[in-house]
């Protein structure tokens, strides 16, 4: 369950409902008054939920952004909230590393339904069987799968390890370049394809599943 919530710069015409509805419901909530504030909150404490505006004084568009570049173990869900219904920005949202783009004004039942149902979803990845199947030895580049030592490429290793630390999340081609090469313009997003079929070649192709227009995660 999502203890800690991250609320940031959150105005009037949502703050409260939204506060109290998870306060009620047994949550932690952290009010972050700007975008570095948001930022200093994920780094020090285990929230696993982020819900921000749009229309904030700085913009939702650059938060994903920023939240996109850190460490995936203290990576939290994103949920965009916002009185723009226009399409093109919700999809935008989306891509800019958004988990999800909630429309104002919404009903109170079905904000709870949809906090809850990502808290399911971050339950079931942590508890997902693959655990006993996959294990990862950072200091040796080896990784264990289904009784069987494997001992893997420094590159493979590494996006491996970013999409099992993940934490419900599907990774884009552009996310694993920047995570795992230095100077990620050096690579393209065919490089990623390529190290992806490198490592489901040696692992199994049920290791890795590709979510068509989004990128990969671990099954």
């Amino acid at each position: 369950m999502a203890e800690n919530i991250v609320l940031v710069d959150p105005k009037s015409y949502w703050k409260d409902w939204v506060q109290t509805l998870l306060e009620e419901a047994g949550k932690e909530v952290w009010i972050a008054k700007s975008n570095q504030n948001a930022l200093d909150i994920l780094q020090g404490t285990q929230a696993e939920i982020l819900i921000t505006a749009l229309d904030t004084d700085e913009s939702g568009l650059s938060l994903c952004q920023e939240i996109s570049r850190l460490p995936v173990h203290i990576k939290p869900i994103t949920i965009i909230l916002s009185k723009v219904a226009d399409v093109y920005m919700k999809v935008t949202c989306l891509k800019m590393g958004a988990d999800d783009f909630l429309e104002l004004p919404i009903s109170k039942r079905y904000f709870m339904a949809k906090i809850t149902a990502y808290e399911r979803i971050l339950s079931s990845f942590k508890q997902s069987p693959l655990e006993s199947l996959l294990t990862i030895d950072q200091d040796r580049f080896t990784v264990i799968h289904k009784n069987k030592s494997y001992s893997l490429p420094k590159k493979e290793f590494e996006i491996l390890s970013l999409l099992n630390d993940g934490k419900a999340k599907v990774f884009s081609r552009d996310e694993i370049r920047n995570s795992v090469w230095k100077s990620p313009g050096e690579v393209n997003n065919r490089t990623v394809d390529v190290y992806i079929r490198k490592i489901r070649s040696r692992l199994g192709s049920e290791v890795i599943q590709t979510v068509k227009g989004v990128g990969y995660k671990v099954v």
